[in-house]
């Protein structure tokens, strides 16, 4: 397991990389389905283009950064965010500012 540590990889990121290639394949076989009697070659075209994809997803997942969700703040919280520290008991700015 050399090649795995050297890559980084830990157990978990393999587990989500092999459920992210089922879920391709699944979603490719379930296509190949629908397709019901279309030409063979058309079938096979997908199968190809699907097991490709599944081969590079692994790959992928490790080159391109991770893609986060932009959340919004809940409107529940009243507070706005503060850039500074408040002021102790009697401090004054100028000191604190020297």
């Amino acid at each position: 397991m050399i090649g795995i540590n050297y890559l980084g990889l830990t157990s978990g990121a393999l587990i989500v990389a092999g459920l992210k290639g089922a879920f391709v394949l699944g979603t490719g076989v379930a296509i190949v389905a629908l397709m019901g009697r279309s030409s063979a070659a058309l079938r096979y075209a997908v199968l190809t283009s699907v097991l490709g994809a599944a081969l590079i997803l692994p790959v992928m997942s490790i080159v391109l950064p991770r893609w986060v969700p932009f959340t919004f703040e809940s409107a529940s919280s009243p507070q706005p965010k503060r850039h500074f520290e408040p002021l102790e008991n009697g401090e004054d700015a100028r000191r604190i500012s020297a």
